[in-house]
């Protein structure tokens, strides 16, 4: 599923991969084995998959994948993943939860240190 524009939505579902270019607002979350945001794309609510890409400048809520990649200068919440990736210039307002590997640059801001669960 692709998304351009904007949608808000209940719950967003899609099997294989939901690709974000706009906006996206849901109440329960968007669910997919694979979840794409665009640059400068915005996801208020959960995104659940399997991987999770967010793109340089995007802005997203909670994520809860197994990979999880940060592009440069990205805005998140929280974050829970077994290995995560945090490129320049991110900033994370919530907690980070990881189980196998974190690797963040150096100028990552986080507003809790990250946790190894």
């Amino acid at each position: 599923m692709d998304v351009g524009g904007s949608l808000r939505a209940k719950k967003t579902t899609a099997e294989s991969k939901v690709s974000v270019g706009g906006y996206i607002e849901t109440d329960e979350g968007v669910h997919a084995s694979y979840v794409e945001i665009g640059r400068r794309g915005r996801v208020k609510g959960l995104i659940k998959a399997e991987e999770v890409v967010v793109g340089r400048g995007a802005e997203v809520e909670d994520i809860d994948a197994k990979r999880i990649v940060l592009e440069r200068d990205v805005r998140a919440g929280s974050l829970r993943g077994e290995t995560i990736r945090l490129e320049p210039g991110c900033r994370v307002s919530g907690e980070v939860h990881y189980t196998r590997e974190l690797d963040a640059a150096r100028d990552v801001s986080f507003a809790k240190n990250p946790e190894k669960v």
